[in-house]
């Protein structure tokens, strides 16, 4: 009997290494990539705002993202990052700052233009070096933290280059609100799953990034400040400003 259990362990143990030894299957479009889909009763902002709900639908995206790239080679840089980058979302959400860091690493190598490669996750890595120093993210030196550090990273870049970038960060932090976030999932997440009874992954991997904004990127109600990128340009320097307003 037990050198039965003990042939049945070596043979499990050998179909392991077997299968991680394969090649991975490679991909280059997007539309190949295998796809999810996530059940969903009720309001999906219910399930983005709440810890343990979301918490059931993260492990799952987690599980799913990390099952696809150890199974295929994904050359489609694009789908890569977005997959990559909803890793590294959840780790920001999970407190895995090591993990996100590692993350946003990979994904700033996938941008395919110059801009892209020095702002790309500029605001996470702030949000994760502010809260080494403060642990009260709703404190007010935390924020003074965030916005500080982001206009340090980016007065450090070639306004010429991240010119468009940072309008853009104007544009995002002018209008960003725990409302509008709201009220996007309500008028695009919402009718899918009253149609479906799901989400599949192409959306459901995008849910990461919206409960990161609302509850991490937006302060509380009330006490809202948001990045203002006040582009200055002279014959002689070039920089950019971000003042929490």
């Amino acid at each position: 009997m037990k050198r039965s259990i003990c042939l049945a362990l070596v043979a499990a143990s050998a179909s392991t290494v077997l299968l991680a030894q394969e090649p991975k299957k490679t991909i280059t479009r997007a539309a190949d990539v295998p796809l999810f889909n996530y059940p969903i009763s009720g309001k999906v902002e219910d399930v983005v705002l709440s810890d343990e709900a979301f918490a059931k639908i993260a492990a799952e995206i987690r599980r799913d993202i990390d099952s696809v790239l150890a199974q295929y080679d994904i050359q489609e840089t694009a789908t890569k990052r977005r997959l990559i980058g909803t890793l590294a979302a959840l780790d920001l959400l999970e407190g895995r700052d090591q993990d996100a860091l590692r993350h946003l690493g990979e994904v700033r190598e996938l941008q395919d233009k110059p801009s892209q490669k020095l702002t790309s996750g500029v605001v996470s890595r702030s949000i994760i070096e502010a809260r080494a120093q403060f642990k009260d993210q709703n404190s007010s030196e935390y924020r003074r933290a965030v916005y500080k550090l982001v206009r340090e990273k980016l007065d450090a870049m070639p306004f010429a280059v991240v010119e468009d970038d940072v309008k853009g960060f104007n544009t995002q932090f002018g209008i960003l609100s725990r409302g509008l976030i709201v009220g996007s999932i309500q008028s695009v997440y919402d009718p899918i799953v009253q149609r479906n009874g799901a989400l599949s992954s192409d959306m459901a991997f995008q849910l990461p990034s919206l409960r990161s904004e609302h509850g991490l990127t937006v302060p509380g109600t009330g006490q809202r400040c948001r990045i203002r990128a006040a582009a200055i340009q002279t014959s002689s320097v070039e920089q950019a400003s971000f003042r929490p307003s």
